[in-house]
């Protein structure tokens, strides 16, 4: 295997996952996928925990910065940290699968 998720459906949608880019842990009951742009991109997977942690992240940022991207989650690697050029993760789906203090 090659440590990379073995995604479900792109677009920040739910789907079975194996692996979370992040911490590695299999959680597919919270996971969702980006949906990279670039040929030969593949999915990036993360878990629910591992989410919440990404929108605490962000909600902490800069006025500004929330601003120029309109305050949605990114892809960790969409441009300029990787080449995947996923979109935002799809805000109806990140909202249903974050936890806690995240979901505020």
């Amino acid at each position: 295997a090659s440590g990379r998720p073995n995604a479900g459906p792109p677009g920040g949608r739910e789907g079975a996952m194996a692996t979370c880019e992040l911490c590695y842990d299999a959680d597919p009951a919270t996971g969702i996928a980006c949906e990279p742009t670039e040929p030969g991109a593949k999915p990036h997977a993360f878990c629910g925990a591992c989410l919440s942690t990404l929108v605490l992240q962000h909600a902490a940022e800069p006025m500004e910065s929330l601003r120029k991207r309109d305050a949605r989650v990114p892809c960790p690697y969409a441009p300029p940290v990787a080449k995947c050029g996923s979109g935002p993760l799809d805000d109806a789906v990140l909202a249903a699968r974050v936890t806690g203090e995240a979901r505020e």
